[in-house]
């Protein structure tokens, strides 16, 4: 009993530690991924997340612009900064969450009270007033966007692309300082997990595997009529290249918009295709990539990985030792690992595990704590997910084998 109160006691704090990482990751799901509102409001009330309201918009606020002649430090007071004269003057219009963003974009889900009509004017006068509280250092600017939910079937990734797409349009000298778009239809037409495939080729400069990927798009996706075609070739362009800037990838916006007007211009879905992939491959050929800090952040991430492996830590922790949000931290090092940090965190306790077996004066609960789990039910789960069998049954192949 006294074991069984220890490990609930554990547990209990590790949630209480991870909640604002839960939080958060609640709400780039909801923002990032395609699915209704509706089907996940059960989710986010466990996070203490609610919507009381019926108008509902997605804002993204680029911070590129801060980063000229600041240090990394400086740099990451002056988002924090941003956020919160963000939060104070949405919160004004209803609820209003941050779903973190890092790289260059800050993300904020805005569900608003009031007319929907005088929603697009009054979120103007928010994004103008913290443009305006930044004015005195005259060394910047910020761009906004926003994408609005349809009201009857709230979609915020759809809101988002939207969103997303405005801002690949628009500066910061613009009237207003913000874009506005309302929620895609046509969104329906991405495929997440093709797109986050390609995102990976990009990212880790594999031309074979990225025509792989394009020349399925293109058999799935740019067929039928040219409008349709257009259509899904301009998601496929907006959505590789969001995750490429969440990721800290150096996309560029000029090489963006010209592969956006090559699309409007294609006049055949084999030409919609072709500008895909030059686009893309430009990319991986570019000399400016991912930049050297988010590089160096995963290969930290590994190298803490490997040296704490067998002691039991949690994953805002290590970012936290690393001097990196734990969100951000997991978009850049899927990037370049193809896991999450967890996931990967598992399979080297997994691994580690291994040689551990082969030794059999050792209990399988004293090998499970010495690879970082103290439940042992944690390394059963985890090993037989990974291999097909239990611990034990391993070890028994390893014997029958030999």
């Amino acid at each position: 009993i006294d074991t069984l109160s220890g490990q609930v006691a554990d547990m209990s704090q590790a949630m209480r530690r991870n909640r604002p990482l839960v939080r958060e990751q609640t709400l780039q799901q909801l923002i990032c991924q395609e699915g209704s509102l509706e089907n996940r409001l059960q989710q986010c009330a466990d996070c203490g997340i609610t919507f009381p309201y019926a108008l509902f918009a997605v804002i993204l606020l680029d911070t590129s612009d801060l980063g000229r002649g600041l240090t990394d430090s400086d740099l990451e007071q002056l988002r924090v900064l941003c956020r919160e004269r963000c939060l104070m003057a949405f919160g004004r219009l209803g609820s209003v969450y941050f779903a973190g963003g890092e790289g260059s974009c800050l993300i904020f889900l805005l569900n608003a009270d009031g007319g929907e009509e005088s929603l697009p004017e009054r979120i103007r006068d928010c994004c103008g007033e913290v443009s305006r509280g930044f004015e005195g250092g005259g060394a910047f600017s910020l761009r906004f966007s926003a994408g609005f939910c349809d009201s009857r079937s709230p979609r915020p990734y759809r809101a988002y692309l939207g969103a997303r797409r405005g801002l690949s349009y628009t500066s910061s000298d613009s009237e207003g300082f913000v874009a506005f778009s309302r929620q895609d239809e046509d969104a329906s037409y991405a495929d997440s997990r093709l797109v986050e495939e390609i995102t990976q080729s990009i990212f880790r400069r594999e031309p074979e595997q990225l025509d792989e990927l394009l020349e399925r798009h293109r058999r799935w996706y740019l067929t039928g009529s040219l409008r349709r075609a257009r259509q899904a070739a301009d998601l496929c362009l907006c959505s590789v290249y969001c995750r490429l800037l969440e990721g800290d990838y150096r996309a560029g916006e000029e090489g963006f918009s010209a592969a956006a007007r090559q699309l409007a211009e294609a006049d055949t879905p084999d030409g919609c295709h072709e500008a895909l992939r030059a686009y893309f491959h430009s990319l991986i050929h570019s000399h400016e990539k991912v930049s050297d800090r988010s590089y160096g952040y995963v290969r930290q991430a590994i190298g803490y990985i490997e040296s704490n492996y067998a002691r039991n830590f949690a994953i805002p922790e290590m970012a936290g030792e690393l001097g990196i949000n734990p969100t951000y931290l997991n978009k850049i090092f899927k990037l370049a690992q193809g896991k999450t940090v967890s996931e990967y965190l598992n399979h080297h306790r997994i691994a580690m595990s291994l040689p551990m077996l082969q030794d059999k004066s050792r209990t399988i609960a004293e090998i499970s704590a010495a690879v970082g789990y103290p439940d042992v039910r944690g390394f059963i789960r985890f090993f037989k997910k990974f291999y097909g069998v239990t611990p034990s049954e391993y070890r028994k192949q390893g014997a029958d084998a030999q």
